[in-house]
């Protein structure tokens, strides 16, 4: 799904709302036929891997141990072209300050059921946005 306007048109607090980073003002947001109210806000948010224009990466990858996803984790850096820069280390990347499109390609590598990729290929070089939308994305 793509959510598509023109500039202020409420595009990212839209995506915020959906996914439970705010509380709707008005209406609410339904998770098969359930109300998310604010005691099941955090446990609704965690389905949800986004990267917004502040996207902050974590040092710690969730559940990745030396049988796990370490592997899994190591194929995404890959594909993301982030292998040179950026090492899994005991389940946690060895670095997080980096550009800021590097930043976006390392927050999308979690596994978790959606993925919301708020302006994500903005900060992204041109090669790099190339095979986000000609390979990543397909």
């Amino acid at each position: 799904m793509f959510v598509l306007g023109d500039n202020g048109a409420g595009k990212t607090t839209l995506s915020k709302t959906i996914v439970g980073f705010y509380a709707p003002t008005s209406g609410e947001v339904l998770w098969n036929g359930t109300s998310v109210a604010d005691t099941t806000r955090e446990a609704y948010r965690n389905r949800f891997a986004v990267t917004f224009a502040d996207c902050h990466v974590f040092d710690e990858i969730p559940a990745v141990d030396a049988a796990g996803r370490a592997a899994e984790v190591k194929a995404y850096t890959g594909l993301f072209e982030l292998n040179d820069i950026v090492q899994v280390n005991g389940g946690a990347f060895s670095k997080t300050k980096l550009s800021m499109g590097q930043r976006k390609r390392l927050a999308l590598i979690d596994d978790r059921p959606f993925y919301v990729p708020d302006e994500w290929a903005a900060d992204q070089d041109p090669h790099f946005r190339a095979i986000f939308y000609g390979r990543t994305l397909p």
